[in-house]
């Protein structure tokens, strides 16, 4: 039985497969939008830290330069 079969469900190993892949995309997005949220409140402040938004720009960059190539690899997969 696997696991989503336990839960009652239908589709087991593929849907854990999606759900992985998901997480694994969500991640760099969700740091891109924390560190965005960041790199804001640092240029509103009356004295506006471009240093620290420097490095929040740079991080954005690595987070979607990761996700850019985990859609590259995806991409590259054989279809079914």
């Amino acid at each position: 039985m696997t696991p989503s079969d336990a839960n009652g469900t239908e589709g087991g190993k593929g849907e854990i497969q999606a759900a992985s892949i998901i997480h694994e995309i969500n991640q760099p997005l969700s740091s891109i939008l924390s560190n965005a949220g960041a790199a804001l409140r640092w240029l509103k402040r009356d004295h506006p830290d471009l240093a620290e938004v420097e490095s929040s720009l740079r991080d954005i960059q690595k987070c979607a330069e990761h996700a850019a190539a985990m859609v590259r690899t995806l991409r590259n997969l054989p279809q079914p």
